[in-house]
């Protein structure tokens, strides 16, 4: 019995269109049909699945013919791209053909005309071009072999000059210019850019040769990574990747306005530690510094933010460490910020007033993370806005469930299904500047819909029934599909009686036990024997 749960509803007609119905429930199908001179964008078809959705659940509509272009029939030995339905005017699509096929014309390219006509007017066609057996090269075998080109690799410790590895079937020839595999052999590492000292004074390296690698001053230089011993490879390569040598940075002294120094990388061991002046800093070390506070403005010295200078090949960014001799009643900010909307006074002329704060908001999507004052010159930190997170519970889907580790911007929310349901598409969804994606989009449509388990086949010389919460059955008939949960019952004709289980259940797609019962022909003087002995 069909229950008014598992009808399909009817659906408004397109526009210069009509739908025709199968009919309206589980399995039915339903078919669009456009009027004279118009054709279908979109699905010509959908199905009614069960909970009552017609799917796919795409728009679908009808476009007059003269509008577009379409392609009727497939570029037999190619494709097209990229792949539509529909192509509108001045749209253009490109012919590819298949490995041992070439177009027919040079161009491939045919352009949609605002009439619904492609030019050129006629579609290029893929043909077969065979050249006979590509040529042999020296140190070389092949690897890929078509109509139209033939592809080559080198035997090792051979390389392909100027990566050139395919020779190309034009016309029925192949053509004169052709791969060429040169003995692999790798250049002196000061040729590939390494600045340090090379034990080896050899100018070339054989494939399987190496070299020790050294920077002239341990104390002064850096080998980053440090990789002291390399090889020439197969293919011409130095491995492990040429490292070089990186300059180190001297701190300078204090001087009258700069407090100490601190480093400032947490993967170092003198993390948070003062530094003395005239120690090396390695390349890439950042270095924290504080500028002496003047005494008339010592109540608000613990809002100057600290400085910092990193090490860059032996050069401290900013030309060093930077104190000014005189405090500023003034700041400086910048305009070009991402995310952060000025008020129109600071956009006129972005300065700020000793003690004045920093007026900004924050784009859609992002919200504010720091108040900003103007100290003795500086600000006390820098306008930063950041993505929103998600204030809310994910969305739910109707016999499903959704779980999420957090709900920070970035973050991931993952759907499931009862027992006896199962996702029809993408099971995730993210939260995006403050808002969870919807899983109702028709782009990323996320629902749960029944799972079924297929005909189990029939029992010689007996009958399977369905059985309804145990109360009612009836036969079961062919090529029908149930839904988790359903039971089946097995019997067998008379004389004959069932060897296994005598039942089964469909549970997610799948009938357990999995196995249907065998049949065992009863005698007719063993029957008698039991019916005497019941009596």
């Amino acid at each position: 019995l069909i229950t008014e749960r598992y009808l399909c509803p009817i659906l408004n007609n397109p526009a210069h269109g009509r739908i025709q119905y199968e009919g309206h429930s589980f399995y039915s199908r339903l078919f669009y049909e456009c009027n004279p001179g118009y054709t279908v964008v979109g699905p010509k078809e959908r199905i009614c699945v069960s909970d009552g959705f017609w799917e796919p659940v795409i728009d679908v509509y009808c476009i007059r013919k003269d509008e577009v272009c379409t392609i009727d029939h497939l570029i037999s030995n190619g494709q097209h791209m990229p792949q539509q339905q529909v192509y509108y005017p001045d749209q253009q699509i490109r012919i590819e053909c298949n490995p041992g096929y070439e177009l027919n014309r040079l161009s491939p390219v045919q352009t949609c005309l605002k009439n619904g006509t492609w030019s050129p007017s006629e579609m290029p066609r893929c043909l077969k071009s065979p050249c006979g057996e590509p040529p042999s090269i020296a140190n070389a075998y092949l690897v890929n072999t078509t109509s139209t080109y033939a592809q080559y690799a080198c035997i090792e410790r051979y390389v392909l000059k100027d990566s050139v590895s395919k020779i190309e079937c034009k016309q029925g020839r192949w053509q004169t210019s052709r791969p060429q595999c040169i003995e692999a052999m790798c250049r002196h590492p000061a040729m590939e850019g390494f600045n340090g000292h090379v034990m080896n004074a050899r100018s070339i390296f054989l494939s399987g040769e190496g070299t020790g690698l050294s920077c002239n001053s341990s104390t002064r230089y850096d080998l980053i990574p440090m990789v002291n011993y390399v090889i020439c490879d197969n293919y011409g390569s130095w491995k492990p990747i040429l490292p070089k040598c990186y300059a180190k940075c001297r701190l300078p002294e204090l001087g009258k306005k700069v407090v100490g120094y601190f480093m400032d990388d947490s993967a170092n061991e003198w993390y948070g530690k003062e530094l003395q002046p005239g120690a090396y800093i390695r390349h890439g070390y950042t270095i924290k510094y504080q500028c002496q506070c003047p005494s008339k403005f010592t109540e608000k010295c613990s809002l100057i933010k600290p400085s910092f200078i990193q090490c860059l090949d032996g050069q401290w960014t900013n030309g060093g460490p930077y104190c000014r001799e005189e405090i500023s009643e003034t700041c400086h900010v910048s305009l070009n910020i991402s995310h952060i909307l000025l008020n129109n006074s600071t956009k006129l002329n972005n300065i700020l007033n000793e003690s004045q704060s920093l007026d900004y908001e924050c784009i859609d999507g992002y919200k504010k993370m720091t108040n900003v004052t103007c100290i003795q010159g500086y600000l006390t930190a820098d306008p930063l806005c950041e993505p929103k997170n998600c204030t809310t519970h994910p969305y739910w889907i109707k016999n499903g469930y959704v779980k999420y580790q957090n709900r920070r911007h970035g973050g991931y929310a993952e759907y499931s299904c009862r027992n006896g349901y199962k996702l029809s598409n993408y099971r995730t969804i993210r939260c995006l500047f403050g808002q969870w994606e919807s899983p109702y989009d028709r782009n990323n449509l996320i629902q749960c819909v029944a799972d079924t388990c297929l005909h189990p086949g029939f029992i010689r010389h007996g009958k399977t029934y369905v059985v309804n919460y145990g109360t009612s059955r009836y036969v079961l008939s062919a090529n029908v599909t149930l839904r988790h949960g359903a039971s089946l019952q097995f019997e067998c004709d008379p004389g004959y009686m069932l060897t296994g289980n005598r039942g089964t259940t469909c549970f997610s797609g799948l009938w357990r036990p999995d196995q249907l019962p065998v049949y065992r022909h009863v005698s007719l003087q063993h029957t008698l024997h039991k019916f005497v002995s019941k009596g």
